[in-house]
């Protein structure tokens, strides 16, 4: 095969997490496709993980690290029949809320749970063979919270950045920035973002979000 690398998305560790948000993939159907990848002669894999998600628990961000080191049994069980064995790279993004879904109403974790919970994972992986860890930037991921929760009062922030960094638009507006990367907004309350039309209807995802809620 000329493919050098499948990706998976299984974006939590956990079944609970995974009904959660949705992701109609189960532990059984994850490593059939991780055996069929490497059978079909695709030596590497790149799995994505989110942390910080709604609902999500310690044991949770545990169950990364414990589905990561089922995916390399089956992986390396499939690679000793090819004789040849690859690379298992985890990538792992702090969840963040966006517009239009179920979670619009979620505020994003705090920056220090969320380093505490990738390093985690870090620890636990560090010494696997065949296994690497790439985790997003907190400060990337907090710029993308700011530009998928803001309103218009957060204008003068972007411009700020583009004319000098978005590190000292950040600094010089930290109060307001925390305040609406990790607000809760109340469902019955409108959201900056109310006036697009995405095709969803908001009753429909304020039902969601409660289903998900309710696990």
């Amino acid at each position: 095969s000329s493919v050098k690398t499948a990706t998976l998305a299984p974006e939590a560790g956990s079944q609970r997490l995974r009904d959660i948000i949705n992701k109609k993939l189960d532990e059984s159907t994850i490593l059939s496709c991780v055996r069929r990848f490497v059978l079909a002669g695709i030596p590497n894999l790149r799995l994505y993980f989110m942390v910080g998600l709604p609902h999500e628990l310690p044991a949770d961000v545990d169950a990364i690290v414990d589905l990561t080191l089922r995916i390399k049994e089956t992986f390396l069980e499939s690679s000793r029949i090819k004789k040849r064995i690859g690379t298992i790279t985890l990538s792992i993004n702090p969840f963040i809320p966006k517009p239009a879904t179920p979670f619009q109403w979620a505020p994003m974790m705090k920056i220090p749970q969320l380093k505490q919970r990738l390093e985690r994972i870090q620890k636990q992986l560090k010494t696997v063979a065949n296994v690497k860890v790439q985790t997003e930037s907190l400060k990337q991921a907090r710029i993308n919270a700011l530009l998928s929760r803001a309103d218009r009062q957060v204008s003068h922030l972007i411009e700020t950045a583009a004319d000098t960094s978005w590190s000292r638009a950040l600094k010089a507006n930290a109060g307001s920035c925390e305040t609406v990367i990790h607000a809760r907004h109340p469902l019955d309350g409108p959201l900056p973002w109310d006036f697009i039309d995405s095709g969803v209807d908001k009753a429909f995802l304020a039902r969601e979000f409660g289903q998900a809620a309710e696990e």
